[in-house]
């Protein structure tokens, strides 16, 4: 394997096909096809081989080096490529089965150094589209939205928007880690508690057989593990997806919400704060992360993030008035920036609003000092389903409830489910 240098970022051509690694693209007689990642290293080992045969342990340990997978993912990464090279297993002419051994090329890979012609818009969106079902993708991206927009009402729209699409394309990782992410925040926040955290962690371990490098997916196992307590493997699971996906600001988000449940208040607060540096539409994160910086006693640096975060939010009520969790950070903003009259004139009709987001009242009404509310807040969104203890013992909003034998019980009631 001396010449596997030579062709990961190169264009070649493999008789009348070129293949393109960086866009994973190869283009033959039939027009361009796109391959999965795994697929093509699997290609370019073969080709910088020379023809030699590379044993399947070779392939396994070079394509899939970091998870532990069986052969039958080198199996399907060879048909896919067959199918993109028009090439059969049983009259091979590119990618010939060495029998008890492993694979090598029937042809001769060749570098391109001329800068060859684009295929034209239509023939890649044709290609693009092969094989997939683009009214899926719009229900992914529409159950994403309803994810981010929180509440039970959203939250249980993207778990069955999820479903649908990994129904309509179960080869697609991310339904898989929209839909475990959905069914892990219902168990947390949106009950009553039932299979939601099975269910979730079976919807990771189907799409990491779809793709066994999917951040997403990994993310979302994450907290799955999280809200079952297991922080060991949550952790475990959050570092592979960074390892895959270093810049990727809802796995920052998350592993940050799973942070502050363990206690781990200051990295907490930065992986907050880089999950707002990534995506600069997020006002959520940083409210979260001045939460961490009081737990940790930084009030400059919670005043930091708070100021930015009310500038996000007043960008994004512009667009979006009635978002309910945008208006209860806004209010939670305003009592930590010393504005309570204000928050608590904003904060009448979000009182109206019963659905266990209403935690965020809580919140806002604890800082606010109005004590009893918060707690008659508290009970109903507990009675309602909201079952997230770890939070509730280490949030600082909730401090000043503490000592009240009504906040007592309904601890205990959530420790003891």
């Amino acid at each position: 394997m001396e010449r596997d240098r030579e062709f990961p970022g190169r264009r070649f051509r493999l008789g009348d096909a070129l293949v393109d690694p960086a866009t994973r693209t190869i283009t033959g007689k039939s027009g361009p096809r796109r391959v999965s990642p795994k697929a093509m290293r699997v290609l370019t080992a073969l080709a910088a081989a020379a023809g030699n045969v590379v044993t399947r342990d070779d392939l396994l340990d070079r394509v899939w080096s970091e998870v532990t997978v069986g052969e039958e993912v080198l199996t399907q990464a060879i048909a896919e490529l067959r199918r993109a090279l028009c090439d059969t297993a049983r009259a091979p002419r590119c990618i010939e089965t060495v029998h008890k051994s492993g694979y090598r090329l029937l042809l001769a890979a060749q570098t391109c150094d001329a800068v060859e012609p684009a295929p034209d818009l239509a023939t890649l969106l044709r290609a693009e589209v092969q094989g997939f079902d683009l009214s899926a993708y719009a229900l992914h991206l529409q159950s994403c939205r309803a994810f981010d927009c929180g509440g039970s009402i959203n939250i249980y729209a993207a778990a069955q928007g999820f479903g649908e699409v990994i129904r309509a394309q179960p080869g697609f990782a991310p339904a898989y880690a929209g839909l475990a992410r959905s069914l892990a925040f219902i168990d947390m926040y949106y009950g009553p508690r039932g299979d939601h955290l099975a269910r979730a962690l079976e919807a990771c371990e189907a799409g990491l057989r779809v793709d066994p490098q999917s951040h997403e997916v990994l993310a979302a196992q994450g907290t799955a593990f999280s809200a079952a307590g297991d922080g060991q493997r949550a952790f475990a699971s959050f570092a592979a997806a960074l390892r895959r996906r270093p810049d990727c600001g809802p796995t920052h988000y998350l592993l940050g919400r799973a942070l502050f449940a363990e206690g781990e208040f200051h990295s907490a607060a930065v992986m907050q704060e880089h999950a707002a540096q990534l995506n600069p539409d997020d006002f959520h994160s940083l409210l979260l992360a001045a939460k961490s910086r009081r737990r940790i006693g930084d009030e400059r640096g919670a005043y930091a993030d708070l100021v930015r975060a009310e500038q996000r939010i007043d960008q994004h009520l512009l667009a979006y008035p009635d978002d309910f969790r945008a208006l209860c950070d806004k209010a939670c903003c305003l009592i930590e920036l010393g504005q309570k009259d204000v928050a608590l004139e904003s904060a009448t009709s979000l009182l109206q609003h019963h659905d266990p987001m209403g935690y965020y009242l809580v919140c806002f009404l604890a800082r606010a000092g109005e004590v009893p509310q918060a707690i008659e807040v508290l009970e109903e969104i507990v009675e309602a389903g909201w079952s997230h203890a770890p939070v509730l013992r280490n949030d600082p909003d909730i401090d000043p409830l503490r000592g009240e034998l009504r906040f007592r019980r309904v601890e205990q009631r959530l420790q003891a489910g």
